[in-house]
């Protein structure tokens, strides 16, 4: 009598899914199906999560993750860390940043966290100064000397603002699926320091935190093959050698 296959699904957004496609086959090696479901904006997968039609996502950053646990009090876990994915700023009109003039525009993500990382770039260049008030939390300027006009668009629609704006912010995946290079066709990209243990924006593998035990398990042997020098090596591969293994392997 043949052994009953284990089943999970994993929520990702985008369809460059190589390390999860090669978890997947690690997998099936051990009589367990890991279905991929892909989505094409940063909140269903979070909403199907917390209504049970995925078992897991993997696809944010921390700091997104906990945007949407405080608004929407989603009672989700973290599982283990999967790379970093630098944010780039594009643009079709000026070639750096120091090419910005009084008033020009720049179209940043509407959701809260990837808004203030955006915004935390600009302010790492002197560009800009801010603070969060801590009654509205509103975001306050404190600097803004050439009057930038900060624009906010839904992540996925960024890249078609390039033609209404001087400069936006792209999400790797975005700017990679529209044939964009982000390490070669961005006119900056954000500084990131995977020798922060705490960085906020190490994208994630995220699951309910009162999921059965027998998923609990087969989630972490899919990390057990993710966090894996294989896997390292496709991540350092992906959306034109942008993005960052956010773990030591373990072979």
């Amino acid at each position: 009598m043949s052994e009953k296959v284990r089943q999970i699904k994993l929520g990702v957004v985008g369809n460059e899914n190589s390390p999860w496609e090669y978890v997947a086959q690690k997998l099936k090696k051990e009589n367990i199906e890991l279905e991929i479901v892909t989505y094409s904006d940063y909140f269903s997968p979070n909403k199907d999560l917390s209504e049970g039609l995925i078992d897991a996502n993997a696809y944010q950053h921390k700091a997104f993750l906990n945007a949407e646990i405080s608004e929407k009090h989603y009672d989700f876990e973290i599982y283990g860390e999967t790379y970093l994915d630098p944010i780039g700023i594009y643009s079709k009109r000026i070639k750096s940043l120091k090419r910005l003039n009084k008033g020009d525009s720049v179209a940043v993500p509407a959701d809260r966290a990837n808004e203030i990382r955006a915004l935390k770039v600009l302010q790492g260049e002197d560009l800009i100064d801010f603070e969060i008030d801590p009654q509205s939390g509103e975001i306050v300027f404190t600097k803004n000397q050439l009057h930038l006009e900060f624009k906010l668009y839904d992540a996925a629609l960024l890249y078609s603002s390039l033609d209404e704006v001087t400069c936006a912010f792209i999400n790797g995946n975005y700017a990679f699926e529209k044939g964009l290079n982000p390490v070669t066709d961005s006119i900056f990209r954000e500084k990131l320091d995977l020798g922060d243990s705490d960085n906020p924006f190490v994208k994630v593998l995220v699951a309910n935190s009162n999921l059965e035990e027998d998923k609990q398990s087969i989630l972490r042997r899919a990390l057990f093959y993710y966090q894996t020098g294989a896997v390292a090596e496709i991540i350092k591969q992906m959306q034109g050698g942008s993005l960052i293994p956010a773990f030591l392997p373990r072979f």
